[in-house]
Formats: C-alpha cells, sequence, structure tokens
C-alpha cells in the first residue's frame, strides 16, 4: 500500500510540476550556451532537447524520452536533459530511471535546487 501511495505522489507531483512549470524555456541553438563555464554545448544537443520539452509538454512522453536520450548522447553533460528525461520516466511509472537520472542531474548541477525537489 505503501509503494502504491507514493506512486501516485510522485505522479501528481509531476503532473503539477510539468502543468505549472512546464520546461525550461527553451535554448535556441544558435545562443552560446555553456556547460560549468566552459564548453560550449552541442547545437544538435540543444535541438534534441527544445524537441523534448514540446513532446513532454504534449503528453508524449516515450517521444519525448527519446529526444532528452538523443540530447545527452550529444551533450553528456546536459543537467536539464537528465532532469526532464527524469520527469518523463516518473509520468510513465519508470521510478528508478527517474530517480537515477534526477541524480546525475544533481551530479552536474547541484546548485539547480529544483531537482532536489522534483527527486524527493
Amino acid at each position: 500500500m505503501k509503494n502504491f501511495v507514493f506512486r501516485i505522489v510522485v505522479i501528481l507531483a509531476s503532473l503539477i510540476v510539468v502543468g505549472v512549470l512546464g520546461c525550461p524555456s527553451p535554448v535556441t541553438p544558435t545562443s552560446p550556451t555553456t556547460t560549468h563555464g566552459t564548453t560550449t554545448r552541442d547545437s544538435s544537443a540543444e535541438e534534441s532537447y527544445n524537441r523534448g520539452c514540446e513532446l513532454l509538454d504534449e503528453g508524449e512522453y516515450d517521444e519525448a524520452i527519446d529526444e532528452f536520450t538523443k540530447a545527452i548522447e550529444l551533450d553528456p553533460a546536459y543537467a536539464d536533459a537528465y532532469s526532464n528525461r527524469g520527469w518523463a520516466y516518473a509520468i510513465t511509472e519508470q521510478y528508478d530511471r527517474a530517480i537515477a537520472d534526477y541524480n546525475r542531474a544533481i551530479e552536474l548541477d547541484p546548485q539547480n535546487a529544483s531537482v532536489y525537489v522534483y527527486r524527493g
């Protein structure tokens, strides 16, 4: 019963967060973006990330996971891609994967307080 209640709470919290906050603002592929202040982000990674955000907002969670995964493959230090893929995993009840992605996002960007909230 505890597991069932936990799952319901995670799903509801994820839906609220996605509904209220949505994805962070899409990054314009032509704008310079840095990871940890030193590396320019690959524009293909940004494009996949932005497509993932659109799909997440449209409720196309499996497709969003695929796009966030592409972004991560292109830029393994893309903390926001891990965080948003974590949302999609949580919504699709893939909790272990969601927690793993949230943990990785925190490792990459420990100052992002929202990921701690999503992870719980």
